[in-house]
Parts: structure tokens; C-alpha cells; sequence
């Protein structure tokens, strides 16, 4: 998939986001089901698997998408930097050099994104994240659980272009179906 607020980013996705997928994740991030990082750890390390095939990389660096600080408190665990670590182990096992980095941290707190749909969740995200400039060397994959329109990847990516590392692309555990309105 592409992500359609940036056309030229790549997006991969492991799955799509219905059925047992999204009841794994709601039960993960909504219902304390924590144990089942692992489980879609191994989903999003397939997913940067695919992305960094087409990229040829000797080492990769996963930038997991910064999350809501109250969240983070609330579940007891970053859970996209959680995904990531779990990723990383399992591609390391594989065989690939790979290393969590944390350049992207938020510097303002967005609106919730549920309900709202393309413009409205790229005007609510525009500005709200930065990005550290000093990184390792290596090909940088933004990494995150769910993907519904690529607001928030598209925001990632222009922060960290903005300090000159622009990603290889975007890997994520999900990706929402979107179904154009007829008319």
C-alpha cells in the first residue's frame, strides 16, 4: 500500500485491519492485553522485512511513532516502541543488523484522530511532531501499529526530513481498508 496523504512514501502493512487482527490490537492496546506483543511484534518484523527487501539495506533503524505520554502511563509501556523492540529482536535473530532509535517526539499534543478523515486529521497532525537530527548511520523505516489514512506517517516523515533523514518508508502491523464513496 501507499500511504495517500504522501504518494511516494511506501507502506507496508502485515495485515489488514479487521477481523482477528484488529481484535488482537484493540485487546492489546484498549483491554491490558499486553502479552500479545509478541505476537504482533512478529507482524510488524514481517512487514519491515518486506520494506527493507525492496531497500537493500545493510542496517536498519526503526523510529517507532511517538506516543501520547498519559498513554504510555496508563498501559505501563510504550506500545509502538514496544512493537518495535519485538521486531527488532526477531529480525536480529534472522540474521539483520537493526536498532530501535527514537528521533520523533511529539511537540504538541494533537486531537484524537477517530472519526476525523484525511484534511481534517492532516490539519489536526501539521506541526505536532520534531525529530532529533543526530542519528546512526543506517536505512530508517517509521514504524506504528495501525495505519488509516498516512496522516500520521506522512507527519513523521516530515519531520524527519525536515532534519535531513527522509525514510526508506513506513512498516505497520495493520492497514484500514478505506472504501471510496460512490458520487
Amino acid at each position: 500500500m501507499r500511504g495517500s496523504a504522501d504518494p511516494q512514501l511506501v507502506v507496508v502493512a502485515a495485515g489488514s485491519y479487521d477481523a482477528e487482527l484488529k481484535a488482537l490490537l484493540l485487546a492489546a492496546k484498549e483491554r491490558g492485553g499486553l502479552g500479545l506483543v509478541p505476537v504482533l511484534g512478529e507482524r510488524l518484523a514481517v512487514a519491515v522485512t518486506v520494506l527493507a527487501a525492496a531497500g537493500l539495506a545493510d542496517r536498519l533503524l526503526l523510529a517507532p511513532m511517538p506516543s501520547v505520554p498519559a498513554r504510555v502511563a496508563d498501559r505501563g509501556l510504550d506500545f509502538t516502541a514496544a512493537l518495535a523492540n519485538r521486531a527488532a529482536a526477531r529480525l536480529r535473530r534472522a540474521g539483520v543488523s537493526v536498532e530501535v532509535v527514537r528521533p520523533l517526539r511529539q511537540l504538541r499534543r494533537p486531537a484524537d484522530q477517530s472519526g476525523l478523515g484525511l484534511a481534517a486529521r492532516q490539519a489536526n497532525l501539521s506541526g505536532a511532531f520534531g525529530a532529533a537530527a543526530q542519528l546512526p548511520a543506517g536505512e530508517l523505516i517509521v514504524v506504528d501499529d495501525i495505519v488509516t489514512t498516512g496522516a500520521s506517517i506522512t507527519e513523521a516523515v516530515r519531520a524527519l526530513a525536515a532534519v535531513g533523514r527522509r525514510p526508506l518508508g513506513a512498516a505497520t502491523v495493520a492497514a484500514t481498508r478505506r472504501i471510496k464513496a460512490a458520487g
